[in-house]
């Protein structure tokens, strides 16, 4: 017998509660607070808005708002209705019905319009199986039946376990069972792709060299994205209300204004330029004192990554560099921070006498001091400093540290141009933030939040666990904050 089951009833990881993923409350009466367009900084330009390939979170931010997929993460932490409105799942968890609403709708900017459908997740799911395409996000897929294989290019794209019943009724098997399944499939990599629009755009589907680079089926739709590096004019990204939808979906909103700010964000919000950000650090809690509304999630471990490339393919000397760093050593003493625990495979464990230890067993020449980079923040900044002090003390390694500003910081990551780098990873529905204070497999794999992969076997160091606070202004409510992507929801979001 098949379990029919209804979305509102159907609860996600208790994590992602704990986490803070939450939406700012109401607390006033009066009007409905509809009608607004609120506005919001993105510190760096996205790359790509294609959901099965964006890889950076200011992209997640602005696809969460212009797409929907089939079930939908709610502020409360249930998994509730997205484009489909009730699946049913077989006794042997291996086939997944999903039966999807008719009132959903793809617009674009510039006159496309056309019915959302089953038929748009299926080409959805075979553009991120497809190898031409190199998804970063299709391994996490890989419980439906003849994914990996289609994504080595070993079976055509046609064999994927994701079909078209009719226009209304999609079909998922797996190849075992995927209890995150209904958590994996609120996020991008998973949302529908129409294909007439995707063959219009001419392999330049969600970049910004298309006229109309993505149609969209959310509560937004996108109707401009400006970008000039010399700044001519002024950077944007401007989504305005899917009007078909908006009814079905009670948007509130008439749309969101992302500004690609050379200002400080920190300053535009305080200013009331802006209508949320999201900070930590020392900055928190001046917003506090504020008085500004705010939600708090820890998500984010913060470590150094090693260049296997050049020296540090050494693996006894990146063995001496982890047991030589002490966390009590470390002031982390400010908001929003706190020691990590050690996340490496094997005994290795901190303190001088491991280091010592290392060291007396073998030799490494380095000709030339390594290069550590940063990206322009002060906090971090500080911690790195201090660890590079105890490997200069117990080991004599000198470091030459480089703080960069953020684009290029990303741009120094992708290339793999440095020998060691301060990373950020942000926990995700796969690998929630509890699983940094284990160890790890030695061959596990990384997926860092600037979309650059490293491995954990003796190549990350973690020191910091960070919190993220949302602050909202104090006339805004309904906006909700998934930390998990590190996205704001303004569906919802009103002005009062």
């Amino acid at each position: 017998m098949e379990k029919r089951l209804k979305l509102l009833c159907s609860i996600i990881l208790a994590a992602a509660i704990a986490a803070g993923f939450v939406t700012i409350p109401g607390c006033r009466g009066g009007n409905d607070g509809g009608g607004h367009v609120f506005r919001y900084d993105l510190p760096v330009n996205p790359r790509t808005l294609d959901p099965q390939t964006a890889v950076d979170s200011n992209a997640r931010l602005v696809i969460a708002n212009i797409f929907d997929g089939l079930l939908r993460m709610e502020p409360s932490g249930f998994i509730v209705p997205g484009v489909a409105h009730t699946y049913i799942v077989s006794d042997d968890y291996m086939t997944y019905t999903f039966l999807l609403r008719e009132d959903v709708f793809w617009m674009d900017g510039h006159g496309f319009y056309a019915q959302c459908t089953a038929h748009d997740f299926v080409f959805a799911f075979r553009r991120l199986f497809n190898p031409e395409v190199r998804s970063h996000h299709a391994e996490d897929y890989f419980a439906i039946l003849n994914a990996q294989a289609v994504n080595n290019g070993e079976f055509p794209l046609g064999s994927i376990g994701v079909y078209a019943e009719d226009d209304f009724t999609l079909i998922i098997q797996l190849e075992r069972p995927e209890p995150n399944l209904p958590a994996l499939l609120t996020m991008p990599p998973a949302f529908p792709c129409n294909e007439e629009f995707y063959l219009q755009t001419a392999g330049r589907y969600g970049l910004i060299t298309a006229e109309s680079p993505v149609a969209s089926n959310g509560g937004f739709f996108l109707r401009e994205w400006v970008y000039d590096p010399w700044w001519t004019y002024e950077n944007r990204i401007v989504l305005r209300r899917n009007e078909k939808n908006s009814e079905s979906e009670s948007v509130h909103p008439l749309g969101v204004n992302f500004r690609l700010s050379r200002g400080d964000p920190f300053d535009n919000f305080t200013a009331g330029e802006t209508d949320g950000i999201i900070v930590s650090g020392n900055r928190v809690d001046d917003l506090i004192r504020r008085g500004f509304p705010y939600i708090t999630a820890e998500n984010t471990v913060w470590g150094l990554s090693f260049n296997t490339s050049g020296i540090f393919a050494n693996d006894n000397l990146r063995q001496a560099l982890t047991a030589a760093v002490d966390r009590d050593a470390i002031d982390f003493d400010v908001t929003g921070f706190r020691a990590a625990a050690t996340v490496i495979p094997g005994d290795i464990v901190s303190g001088e006498a491991q280091a010592d230890r290392f060291e007396s067993n073998y030799t490494v020449e380095i000709t030339q001091n390594p290069v550590l980079i940063v990206p322009e923040n002060d906090i971090i900044v500080g911690f790195v400093a201090a660890i590079a002090q105890q490997w200069q003390m117990q080991l004599s390694l000198f470091c030459r540290i480089e703080v960069l500003p953020y684009t290029e910081y990303i741009t120094r990551l992708a290339d793999g141009d440095y020998d060691i780098a301060a990373v950020r990873i942000t926990a995700n529905f796969n690998c929630p933030t509890s699983i940094y204070r284990q160890l790890l497999p030695d061959s596990a794999d990384i997926s860092l939040d600037s979309g650059v992969t490293i491995s954990t076997s003796f190549e990350f160091i973690p020191f910091s666990f960070e919190s993220q606070h949302f602050f909202s202004s104090t006339r805004s409510e309904g906006l909700a904050y998934n930390p998990f992507m590190s996205a704001v929801f303004f569906r919802n979001g009103k002005v009062l």
